[in-house]
């Protein structure tokens, strides 16, 4: 089952991560938004069932992935987050594995690919998204 889970929790978290880029800490309120691209949407009922609808302050995964949208450490927090509640109620398990197999079939696509590299070698690379990437590195000045 925790396997499941991670899985589902990966499935999601474009998604979700996608959510909180485009409303901040307001993806919770219960307001909508006909104009916001599919993936997008479909992310925020994801969190708005997880979290609840409120005009309050958003859990602290979520403020704090609203203030750095990008950052691979603090979309993993919420994902966690998100794990955690999974594993303490089956019900949701399968209203979020309908809802992504709603999301798919009506063709919404998962957040774009994000790729964040650091360290001076170039040697560290972090991605998130579906999809591939081949990495080829060289030493300075060889190519």
């Amino acid at each position: 089952m925790a396997e499941d889970i991670a899985q589902l929790v990966t499935d999601l978290s474009p998604y979700v991560s996608a959510a909180v880029a485009a409303y901040g800490v307001r993806v919770l309120e219960k307001a909508t938004d006909d104009s916001a691209e599919a993936g997008v949407a479909w992310g925020r009922r994801i969190l708005q069932r997880i979290f609840g609808t409120r005009e309050e302050d958003a859990p602290g995964p979520i403020q704090d992935l609203a203030e750095r949208p990008d950052d691979a450490d603090l979309q993993a927090m919420l994902c966690a987050t998100i794990g955690k509640a999974l594993r303490q109620d089956d019900e949701l398990i399968q209203e979020i594995r309908t809802f992504l197999a709603v999301a798919a079939s009506q063709g919404a696509s998962r957040a774009a690919l994000t790729v964040t590299a650091s360290a001076a070698d170039q040697a560290q690379q972090a991605v998130q998204g579906s999809g591939s990437q081949i990495n080829t590195f060289h030493a300075p000045g060889s190519g």
